[in-house]
């Protein structure tokens, strides 16, 4: 790193704590009157999304929903911190950050996004900057540098270095816009790039450990300099001042899961979960601690073989009362997985079909049932409608087999998509309650699409059935049989 970079990065690690301190004090702040207006050309749909993302880290996101209105879109919503969000019409995807009080436009053609994508209004220096950086990639153009380095004598430093160079830029890049923006999104920003630092640092030492054989085979021999050492040495040392970072804390996640899978794999450690969260209170520190745990958990609950090592977990970490927003989730998710699960019986709903009509589950007694939880603008629920079509036609015959859309969209959209899309199967919707329709909740949709299958007596016969078109048409064929 060089002179000038070192010396900004000590002066600003003052502001930074002061920053992380102040911040934790205000985060039962005021929520403030927060809008959006999105001027769009060319969408193909009349329904923008707009995602808040309040705490990836526990999956909490909220959604609004916007129809177009003398051509543009309108949301207005209230907000107490800064955060990232997303925009997304069914084609695209447009992120950005937004703070209490702030006032964007934002300005687009749906055919050539990237090239047209502008933003205005009060708070949208830190968009234009989020999206600069986005478009920057950092970890690309390492990338494109990594089969160089295999050819240099001093491949960690040339990597290293490079590297260093890039973040030199982006720092001197936000150091311009600090005065439009607040001290919240300077941190948060800062945040961003120290965890992407962290982590195509910990990729180049991956790089060239693992790539070390070719290296040697090319009769060169790799030289570590001080430099490299102190880095290498470093690479599992987290800085707390980045705690209210979620960036940050995602990618001490990354690293650590990556560090963990290569000792599993190198037969340090076994697979023991016990074991693996000992590792894990060891080197982190606390105010990553619940954080980062909490994700592990998170995973692991998949693995539900192991769940006597989750329920000690469980009694072990979650038990201050600061860590309750991270405690409610993760109990919730065991309670979730051990419950909906295969075998028990399914809720009940209540849904209009396109005629009017009320439909529940006690309508397709005695038939195999897969929901599929969608709306319109969602491209990954058009990407699974068109690659499980097979299935559709192949179970076209048989009466015992009901293919049920579930749609969040408002009925005039909904109506409009489906002579629109022409999509098969049994259509309902959750009745202008968008979200809010108690099937989003009995069914634990979380994120679209979301799916599952009942088999013929009304109990689940999976919580998340395949997705390859193969596999799915033999699941419902084993819940025709069952």
């Amino acid at each position: 790193m060089n002179r000038r970079l070192t010396i900004f990065l000590a002066a600003s690690s003052i502001i930074l704590l002061a920053f992380f301190v102040s911040s934790c004090l205000s985060r039962n702040a005021k929520k403030v009157k927060t809008t959006m207006i999105v001027h769009a050309d060319n969408l193909e749909i009349d329904t923008l999304q707009l995602t808040l993302k309040i705490n990836p880290i526990i999956n909490r996101y909220k959604s609004y929903y916007s129809g177009i209105r003398d051509n543009s879109y309108y949301f207005s919503f209230r907000l107490d911190s800064p955060m990232y969000f997303n925009l997304k019409d069914g084609k695209n995807y447009i992120n950005g950050f937004i703070e209490p009080g702030d006032s964007v436009e934002v300005f687009y053609n749906a055919i050539n996004k990237d090239e047209s994508l502008q933003f205005d209004g009060k708070g949208s220096e830190k968009s234009k900057f989020f999206n600069d950086y986005l478009q920057f990639a950092v970890y690309k153009k390492l990338r494109e540098k990594k089969p160089i380095s295999l050819t240099k004598t001093f491949p960690y430093d040339f990597l290293l270095h490079y590297s260093d160079s890039l973040d030199d830029l982006i720092l001197g890049n936000l150091e311009n816009i600090k005065p439009q923006i607040s001290e919240g999104a300077y941190y948060q920003f800062r945040g961003l790039i120290a965890a992407d630092r962290l982590l195509n640092r910990y990729s180049v030492f991956s790089y060239i450990d693992s790539n070390k054989d070719e290296i040697n085979n090319n009769g060169q021999d790799i030289q570590i300099t001080d430099y490299t050492k102190s880095i290498r040495d470093n690479l599992l040392v987290f800085d707390s001042n980045f705690c209210d970072v979620d960036a940050y804390t995602q990618n001490v996640y990354n690293i650590l899961f990556m560090e963990y899978d290569g000792m599993i794999l190198n037969y340090e450690v076994t697979s023991s979960l016990e074991e693996k969260y000992n590792y894990l209170d060891r080197m982190l520190p606390s105010c990553f601690k619940i954080p980062v745990i909490t994700m592990f958990i998170n995973r692991d609950i998949k693995f539900l073989n192991q769940s006597e090592e989750i329920e000690e977990a469980l009694k072990k970490y979650y038990v201050n009362s600061e860590d309750s927003v991270y405690r409610d989730f993760i109990f919730k998710r065991y309670a979730d997985a051990t419950a909906f699960k295969k075998g028990v019986k399914a809720p009940d709903f209540h849904l209009l079909n396109k005629e009017g009509e009320k439909v529940s589950l006690e309508t397709f007694k005695g038939k195999v049932v897969y929901l599929d939880f969608w709306y319109t603008g969602c491209s990954p629920c058009m990407i699974l409608f068109e690659k499980i079509k097979p299935v559709k036609s192949y179970f076209k015959a048989n009466n015992n087999v009901v293919f049920l859309c579930i749609s969040i969209d408002q009925e005039d959209t909904w109506k409009s998509s489906l002579e629109k899309f022409n999509i098969d199967g049994y259509h309902v919707f959750t009745e202008n309650l968008r979200g809010r329709h108690p099937v989003i909740k009995d069914y634990h949709v979380g994120s679209f699409p979301t799916t599952c299958l009942i088999d013929g007596d009304g109990n689940i016969f999976s919580a998340s059935p395949s997705r390859d078109p193969d596999k799915l048409k033999m699941q419902i064929e084993d819940a025709l049989s069952h």
